[in-house]
């Protein structure tokens, strides 16, 4: 049963009471709008009830020299809550330049440099918070995500590293830190991260959802067939899981069970190209060519410059026996995509069938050139007694 909070007026359900946001935010002197969000539940498990005395004694600490700062930052906040992010600045530098040893302004103003993406800014203002707060979980998550988001991974696992330190049930730092980790390739790391995120929140749908991923890239299907049915009984709407799900299926040889989870996909969100791509891959492996054409067609309609689109509807023009066209639609993924080796390695394949031996051969060494480890076409090329004359004639190519 839905209750609406006495305080914003705003239906919650059992397990995410938003008043008991309001209530935090009118506590500490916060714009509510900053609160009441889709990730209400992870403030209120995340931030507001562990570090309720960490913040407590922070605005304790600013309110002692700060009395004319919350002019400033008010406005600051209003103007944010419209997106008028530079305005919401300029308050927040006036305030800073009054009242330089309140430290609300360097966080807030930290987070607003985040929203605009200036990434280098938030940094350097999460790192004037730390030094002034230097206890503070929630500051040093914050500036790793902004390290992750700029791409310096070490930087931004140091920083999950001390906020785990400082709070070690913060079940995001942990999320994030397996989000960076995977990023960095390490996938193991990632997935114990993300497996330590889900026994401290189980209703964490996007650590089990980046667990999925891993395990996905692991070839660990099971597990992550398993962690996408958690991600879809949390959020039935999810159309990425129903797609990622679908892609494990696929990969088993399960294609009726990939199709039906495709088709969710779409049912959710009809103008998603990459899964009507997908249900055309498994049309494909199940030799029902004509509907995976269609599909390919939706795809590229949805979006035109996909190479892969194009790659994929040339094979199915291949099984088809319609050279002519799996060559058209090769030559449109090179035209998308420079450096696509295998589209040029069936592009040597279809011409081979149309026994057009030069441009065979012309398009099998540029697949190599762009990717020796293809062995099949390396034998390809074996075929052709005089490889080595053509290959002359066309500059190495």
């Amino acid at each position: 049963m839905k209750e609406l909070c006495p305080v914003c007026n705003t239906e919650y359900s059992q397990n995410v009471k938003v008043c008991e946001l309001c209530g935090f935010a009118d506590e500490l002197g916060i714009n509510r709008t900053w609160l009441i969000a889709e990730d209400a539940e992870n403030w209120l498990n995340n931030v507001v009830r562990p570090y309720r005395v960490q913040w407590h004694n922070k605005i304790k600490k600013m309110k002692i020299s700060k009395p004319g700062a919350d002019e400033y930052i008010s406005r600051s906040r209003a103007y944010n809550s419209k997106g008028d992010y530079d305005r919401g600045i300029a308050e927040l530098n006036e305030a800073i330049r009054l009242y330089p040893d309140c430290i609300d302004e360097y966080f807030i103003r930290a987070s607003v440099y985040s929203l605009k993406n200036d990434l280098e800014r938030a940094i350097a203002d999460y790192s004037e918070f730390i030094r002034l707060e230097p206890d503070n979980a929630y500051a040093y998550y914050d500036r790793g995500d902004a390290y992750r988001k700029k791409g310096d991974v070490d930087l931004a696992i140091a920083d999950y590293d001390e906020a785990i330190r400082l709070a070690p049930d913060f079940a995001n730092a942990y999320f994030y830190r397996g989000i960076t980790y995977h990023n960095k390739g390490d996938v193991d790391l990632a997935i114990a991260d993300y497996s330590e995120a889900i026994r401290l929140d189980s209703n964490l749908a996007d650590a089990y959802n980046g667990r999925g991923i891993a395990y996905y890239k692991k070839g660990d299907f099971d597990r992550a067939i398993a962690d996408y049915n958690k991600v879809i009984r949390l959020d039935p709407k999810d159309a990425k899981a129903y797609n990622r799900r679908g892609l494990a299926y696929l990969e088993k040889g399960c294609f009726d069970q990939a199709i039906t989870d495709f088709n969710e996909a779409i049912r959710l969100d009809p103008n998603d190209a990459v899964a009507y791509n997908n249900r055309g891959n498994a049309y494909c492996k199940k030799g029902d060519l004509d509907r995976a054409i269609a599909d390919y067609n939706k795809a590229i309609r949805l979006d035109p410059n996909d190479a892969v689109a194009y790659y994929n509807r040339g094979i199915a023009y291949y099984k088809k026996g319609d050279f002519d066209r799996a060559i058209a639609d090769y030559s449109k993924a090179i035209e998308f995509n420079p450096n696509y080796a295998l589209a040029y390695a069936k592009c040597g394949k279809a011409y081979k069938k149309l026994g057009q031996k030069d441009q065979a051969i012309k398009n099998f060494a540029k697949a190599l050139s762009l990717d020796s480890k293809l062995d099949w076409v390396r034998r390809e090329l074996q075929e052709f007694p005089d490889f080595s004359e053509t290959k002359k004639r066309n500059g190495n190519q």
